[in-house]
């Protein structure tokens, strides 16, 4: 063996974000990430999960700014307990290019 190890994961996310106000500069933004391992494109089991609840401002067209609480599970080394990580998150995006055309609620000019 060469000290590498070859390993698949499937990851997904669901993500979403919820206007607050009427000229949707305030919004709130949840996701649930999970990571799942995987043997030949097999599940095998949980990796990991992360959970996300914040709130955020929309600054302009492509950016914002959110602060949030994410808490993270990571499945240890011995395939029984759990690693918790309770995380305080504070986020700055900005949208560089081409804006999509379903992107996050925009406020009104």
């Amino acid at each position: 063996m060469d000290g590498f190890a070859f390993a698949e994961r499937f990851r997904y996310r669901l993500t979403a974000i919820i206007p607050l106000t009427a000229n949707k500069h305030w919004f709130v933004s949840v996701f649930d990430e999970i990571w799942i391992n995987q043997e030949d494109f097999v599940p095998t089991g949980l990796n990991q999960n992360w959970a996300y609840l914040g709130a955020g401002f929309k600054f302009s067209k492509r950016g914002n700014v959110q602060l949030g609480f994410m808490h993270q599970w990571i499945k240890k080394g011995d395939g029984i307990h759990f690693e918790s990580n309770p995380t305080l998150q504070f986020t700055v995006g900005y949208t560089i290019g081409k804006l999509p055309e379903l992107a996050i609620p925009t406020p009104e000019k």
